[in-house]
């Protein structure tokens, strides 16, 4: 119970409140991403706020299609904008569909790549499962390379 109430405080004070006034947290946040991106509040709070519609997206696309996702991140520097990945022989029209309402915020780019997310994860796992008392390593995906 102590876990689960530390866990919702610290998500409380890291979000806007009910009235959609940030809280410190929140706000702190607001102003280094603007500090470090070069731009101004408004843009920094649309910016981050626009980062879990994003993910919601990737994550319907990721569950739907997953022979054919390839992951996605939003590049801060030098544009904003969103890039999404998806193997070879899937075309635009695939990334549209999904994230056609976040298409008018933020241009997206769509990248080929030659293996889904889905192939990747399921490599990573059998490179864990190669693993010995010997010989032991880390594997994890950077979708940003």
């Amino acid at each position: 119970m102590v876990v689960l109430l530390v866990t919702a405080a610290l998500l409380l004070a890291s979000a806007p409140n009910a009235t959609g006034v940030p809280t410190s947290a929140w706000a702190t946040d607001i102003e280094a991403y603007a500090r470090d991106y070069a731009t101004d509040l408004d843009e920094a709070r649309r910016r981050l706020q626009l980062q879990a519609r994003v993910d919601d997206a990737g994550a319907l696309i990721d569950e739907a299609e997953p022979e054919a996702y390839g992951g996605h991140w939003l590049e801060h520097a030098p544009t904003f904008k969103l890039v999404v990945a998806v193997k070879v022989g899937h075309g635009k029209e695939l990334v549209e569909r999904y994230f056609a309402a976040i298409s008018s915020e933020v241009p997206v780019e769509v990248r080929a790549v030659d293996h889904s997310l889905r192939e990747l994860r399921q490599l990573v796992q059998e490179l864990v499962g190669l693993q010995s008392d010997e010989f032991g390593f880390d594997a994890y995906i950077d979708l940003e390379g």
